[in-house]
C-alpha cells in the first residue's frame, strides 16, 4: 500500500484518500476510519492474491475503494441517497472506477475485496438504529470472508508463486544498481540465489 507504480499514481490515491478521508473521518471517528482503510487495504491485498496470483500490485487503492464502499453506506442509511444529485454523483463515481478497474495492470481484485471490506466495515460502525440489528450479522460476515481468504492464502503452494517474485526481486536490484548501490545490490543478489536454492 506505501509504494506506487509512478507519481501520476502516488498522486492520484493521495488525492482520493484525502478527500474520503476528511469525510470519512468526521463521519465514522478517527479509529474507525483507520480500521476502514487497513481493513480494506489488507482485504483488498489478500482478496487479490488469493484470486490474481500472477498480479503484483501495487498502491493503496483497494483502501481508497474501501472508503468509497463505507461512504456509500452512510449514504444509504442517512438517506442522502435519495438525493437525485448524491445518487447521480455516486453512480458517476462508481461506474468511473469500476472501468478503471478492468483496465489492463489493474488489480480488480484488489479494488474489489477492499470495497467488500469497506462496505462491511461501515455497516459495522454505522450509527443508524435500522442497521444496528445487522452488526451481528455484518461481523460474522467479515469473520466467515477472512478466514476463507486466509484459508486460500494458506492453502497457496509456495512453488507457484517464486517465478513471480524472483522477477521482482531482479527488477529491484537492478533499480538498485542504477542509483549507484552495487555493493549492496550484489549482497542482496547473494541472499536471494541462498533464498530460492533453499
Amino acid at each position: 500500500a506505501l509504494t506506487h507504480a509512478n507519481l501520476l499514481h502516488l498522486s492520484m490515491n493521495i488525492i482520493a484518500l484525502v478527500n474520503l478521508g476528511n469525510i470519512l473521518e468526521r463521519l465514522y471517528g478517527h479509529l474507525n476510519f483507520l480500521i476502514i482503510l487497513i481493513a480494506s487495504i489488507i482485504g483488498g491485498s489478500v482478496m487479490m492474491y488469493v484470486l490474481d496470483r500472477n498480479v503484483l500490485a501495487v498502491g493503496i487503492s483497494g483502501g481508497v475503494f474501501g472508503l468509497l464502499g463505507s461512504l456509500i453506506v452512510y449514504y444509504i442509511h442517512s438517506g442522502m441517497i435519495k438525493n437525485p444529485t448524491i445518487r447521480s454523483n455516486i453512480i458517476s463515481v462508481i461506474l468511473i472506477n469500476a472501468a478503471i478497474s478492468f483496465l489492463p495492470g489493474i488489480a480488480l481484485f484488489g479494488h474489489l475485496g477492499g470495497f467488500m471490506f469497506g462496505i462491511l466495515f461501515g455497516m459495522l460502525f454505522t450509527n443508524n438504529s435500522s442497521l444496528r440489528s445487522l452488526h451481528k450479522h455484518t461481523l460474522f460476515s467479515i469473520i466467515i470472508l477472512s478466514t476463507i481468504l486466509v484459508y486460500f492464502v494458506i492453502k497457496v503452494p509456495t512453488s507457484t508463486l517464486s517465478d513471480i517474485y524472483i522477477d521482482s526481486d531482479i527488477k529491484v536490484i537492478e533499480n538498485i544498481k542504477s542509483i549507484g548501490l552495487d555493493k549492496y545490490a550484489k549482497h542482496l543478489t547473494t541472499k536471494l540465489i541462498e533464498i530460492y536454492e533453499s
